[in-house]
């Protein structure tokens, strides 16, 4: 996240029209190495709200959770500057968010 502070009352512009996902190629969806992405989950309808998980009803939270635990179960010790002493570190998989483009 970014921000920055200034000293100044702004008017509100109001809600931007912005879809980040317009025109996408799906990089994220195809990048889930657990394809939690693959199947739709929810409908609007059964959902109760049209702001679905994954944008299309189609992500699936039981899919992530095991990558997950397989990126867990790979945490290695790992000396901790911050904290100076050893840790262990689990990096989690993020391919998703990471090969999404909108950002870079």
């Amino acid at each position: 996240m970014r921000a920055f502070t200034i000293d100044l009352v702004l008017p509100s512009t109001g809600p931007l029209q912005f879809d980040p996902c317009e025109n996408c190629d799906d990089r994220c969806i195809r990048s889930c190495p657990q394809q939690a992405f693959a199947e739709i989950l929810y409908t609007p309808a059964e959902y109760g709200r049209n702001e679905l998980p994954g944008r299309k009803g189609n992500y699936s939270r039981i899919a992530c959770n095991v990558q997950m635990g397989i990126d867990e179960a790979l945490g290695q010790p790992e000396m901790v500057a911050d904290y100076e002493r050893v840790m262990k570190v689990i990096k989690y998989c993020r391919q998703c968010e990471c090969n999404c483009p909108v950002g870079k």
